[in-house]
């Protein structure tokens, strides 16, 4: 499912069963018709890097004797996380009363339709939301339609970078034009409409249960935990069948840099065969041959695995920051969350900033635009939004809102270091990292899982597939 469904509703467990990442289906066709018909403008078609939008001179704040109005579209609908950005329009009116907001929005699915449409209008909105950054859905293609205003000026102006951690954090939303549409670095394009880490939830009572009175805090206690359980006849680990958040702690924890991550998922360099993924993808097929997960895993859907955790049946479950919520929300002062131990200290971890929102490339109130992205971001708002149920905000909230021992005060702290000066930051989603990889991956892991291929194989298949889009990206 993916992460604008989060906010759909803020009720305890039925926010967390339905997060973001793993929408599958129709969210997947919708995105596909989607970028192609920006692909008709994409490299290799009439349009050049060189006619690529630029912000050109800016201002910063708004003139408030001049009555202006400016178009926002999302699809949050109007409930859960879509009342919370409605209340964050009207403050934003409030601060600024000669500036009205026409904002559109709809269901998730629906707005999926309308992406394309609303970027090619020569009339497009000031403000919009994309599915992902990255080769995912919509942010690559839009940008190399020449669809998207860079945005570095304003995030300059406004010092953006300090409100999300650092300059490094904003990585996630740049492309480089000049060269081939590279992601991860060049122009900015968008800012994050919340954030993330993958890290493990864990019911305390099990745990205990399993002869454990704390979490691990290295690799191999988190193994022996695993191995425990197992022995005192409880469930190790929940797994929902597409394996990616597992596939993804397991590579971070056994590198010893974020680079090489980072490099492959922004298709620069590097193999998915590394000896580090290597090793993580034959950890996942022995933890499934060993018991470690729930009997059936392969086939268990995302909402079925929340359900299971959330209803005390399993131990640990590898899932986003999105989850907290719905775990502090069932499992009351038996959940916890704690980082999935790295071997090294080095070692990265695997999240960040989600969901650009972005500027199009022919609004009609850049200016205006951009300072809602300011206000949307700033230290107020931020608070505010997390105060409402949003979740965590792009920008960093003020650490003393998350209420001491949660899973959720546990996972500010753990962002803050990571994406902090000094931190060693956080690696992308992997599934971004080709158009592919949103409707293939999970099959692909899942088959791994199941034994019906070797984890050489799986690297093999996967780095196939980055290699040839990544010629044709520079193609």
């Amino acid at each position: 499912m993916r992460h604008q469904d989060a906010h759909q509703d803020d009720q305890g467990s039925r926010t967390a069963i339905r997060s973001w990442r793993r929408k599958r289906g129709t969210v997947g066709v919708l995105a596909v018709a989607t970028a192609m018909t920006l692909a008709a403008c994409s490299p290799g078609s009439t349009n050049k890097a060189n006619d690529a939008p630029s912000s050109g001179p800016i201002s910063t704040g708004i003139d408030t004797s001049k009555k202006v109005t400016i178009t926002v579209t999302d699809g949050w609908g109007t409930e859960g996380g879509g009342a919370v950005f409605a209340k964050v329009i009207k403050n934003f009116e409030d601060k600024y009363p000669n500036v009205t907001v026409n904002r559109e929005t709809t269901d998730y699915s629906s707005y999926l339709q309308t992406v394309n449409l609303k970027l090619n209008s020569p009339n497009p909105p000031d403000v919009m939301m994309l599915e992902t950054s990255g080769y995912g859905q919509g942010f690559y293609s839009a940008i190399s339609a020449n669809k998207l205003l860079p945005l570095d000026s304003y995030a300059k102006a406004y010092d953006w970078a300090s409100r999300v951690g650092s300059d490094a954090s904003l990585n996630v939303f740049r492309m480089d034009p000049n060269e081939h549409y590279l992601w991860g670095s060049g122009n900015l394009y968008g800012v994050p409409e919340q954030n993330s880490i993958i890290g493990v939830f864990y019911n305390k009572k099990l745990l205990k249960q399993a002869g454990h009175d704390t979490p691990p805090t290295t690799y191999d206690e988190f193994v022996k935990t695993l191995q425990d359980a197992k022995a005192h006849g409880v469930t190790p680990i929940e797994e929902s069948s597409t394996f990616i958040h597992t596939e993804m702690a397991l590579w971070d924890s056994f590198a010893t840099s974020a680079d090489n991550v980072n490099n492959w998922i922004y298709g620069a360099s590097g193999t998915f065969g590394s000896p580090e993924n290597m090793k993580a993808s034959q950890t996942i097929q022995d933890w499934n041959k060993n018991g470690y997960f729930q009997k059936g895993a392969v086939g268990t859907s995302d909402n079925d695995a929340a359900a299971a955790f959330l209803g005390g049946k399993a131990m640990y479950y590898i899932e986003g920051s999105w989850m907290s919520g719905g775990v502090e929300g069932s499992l009351k002062a038996d959940g916890g969350w704690f980082p999935f131990p790295s071997t090294s200290a080095s070692s990265p971890v695997g999240g960040g900033p989600t969901t650009p929102l972005v500027i199009p490339a022919n609004s009609k109130n850049k200016d205006v635009a951009a300072e809602f992205l300011n206000f949307f971001l700033s230290q107020e708002q931020t608070d505010f939004m997390f105060q409402q149920g949003w979740g965590l905000p792009g920008g960093q909230i003020t650490a003393s809102l998350a209420t001491a021992g949660t899973p959720t005060a546990d996972i500010v702290a753990a962002l803050a270091k990571a994406e902090g000066q000094g931190g060693g930051g956080t690696t992308p989603f992997i599934d971004w990292a080709n158009p592919q990889y949103s409707t293939q991956l999970a099959g692909e892991l899942q088959s791994l899982a199941a034994g019906h291929q070797t984890a050489a194989a799986f690297t093999s298949k996967i780095q196939g597939q980055w290699t040839q889009f990544n010629n044709k990206r520079k193609s």
